[in-house]
């Protein structure tokens, strides 16, 4: 009989960033490594081996630990990149 293979969907997604949105107004990343650059125009986020790029006006980090990063401001667009 083949053997069964079980896989949780945390498995499946494990490499891919958590992108939270609330409206227009948050952007909660989860599994962030760091942020390249700080404006109040354009915020890049890195993440192993992408580029989480967010675009808007009046962005502010509300909150930032070793896992979690919120941004907040009118968010206009949102780019993701690897390599």
């Amino acid at each position: 009989m083949p053997k069964k293979w079980t896989i949780s969907p945390g498995e499946i997604f494990a490499d891919l960033p958590r992108v939270v949105f609330l409206g227009n107004e948050m952007v909660i990343v989860e599994g962030h490594k760091g942020i390249q650059s700080y404006s109040p125009e354009i915020i890049k986020i890195i993440r192993f081996n992408e580029k989480i790029t967010i675009e808007g006006k009046n962005l502010e980090i509300f909150l930032i630990t070793s896992e979690e990063l919120q941004i907040t401001g009118q968010v206009e667009r949102v780019h993701f990149e690897r390599g």
